[in-house]
């Protein structure tokens, strides 16, 4: 090989070299973005992991606490025996169980006797024999079955001051107040009244 030839070798393999030096450095620039790469979906795997863990957490928490007022709403919506007063405030019934049903008495009225001082009495009844009677200890309600929604239905509910009967539907809406559905035959003409329950101190009529 001439001088002039090994020249030429040597200045090749020199150029060579440069060549591939971007190459090798670009390879080993690729694997460390490939690690860099990898390590990023770890942590971000790792973190969705952690963060799944605490929403489950917290949806646990908040299911368990809704569960239980759930729980206390029902047990008071249950409640529904007791002392109510009326939506015109001038009486108050008795709710309690007549066997498997549910029935109702009065047994306040804010004014309990006539202009005479007696007792005020159901005159308006169509029916002769039960005309006459008190109103104090009078039953207004009756019949009423415990339905899988939780309300009292498929009962009646008499109005002394008109002397007349309905259906009637009884739904609580919390704790101290009941939801009074009037109707006949069809619920889609009703009058819906709320009564409220009254204080313990309620002094009762007497007969």
């Amino acid at each position: 090989m001439t001088r002039r030839n090994k020249e030429e070798h040597e200045a090749s393999g020199h150029l060579e070299s440069r060549m591939m030096l971007p190459c090798r450095n670009l390879s080993e620039r690729s694997q460390q973005a490939q690690v860099g790469y990898v390590k990023m979906v770890l942590r971000i795997y790792q973190s969705g992991v952690a963060l799944a863990a605490i929403t489950a957490a917290v949806l646990a928490v908040v299911t368990l606490a809704a569960g239980f007022s759930a729980g206390s709403a029902s047990a008071q919506a249950r409640d529904i025996h007791g002392l109510w007063i009326d939506h015109t405030g001038r009486g108050a019934v008795q709710i309690e169980r007549c066997g498997s049903r549910l029935c109702g008495k009065i047994v306040w009225l804010r004014k309990a006797t006539d202009r005479r001082g007696r007792p005020l009495r159901d005159m308006l009844n169509p029916r002769r024999a039960k005309r006459g009677k008190p109103i104090c200890g009078l039953q207004i309600i009756g019949g009423l079955r415990r339905q899988s929604d939780g309300s009292w239905d498929q009962g009646w509910i008499y109005a002394p001051d008109k002397g007349e009967t309905y259906d009637v539907e009884l739904r609580m809406r919390g704790r101290n107040r009941l939801q009074v559905k009037g109707y006949l035959g069809l619920k889609l003409f009703n009058e819906t009244y709320v009564w409220r329950r009254a204080p313990q101190d309620l002094k009762l009529c007497t007969l």
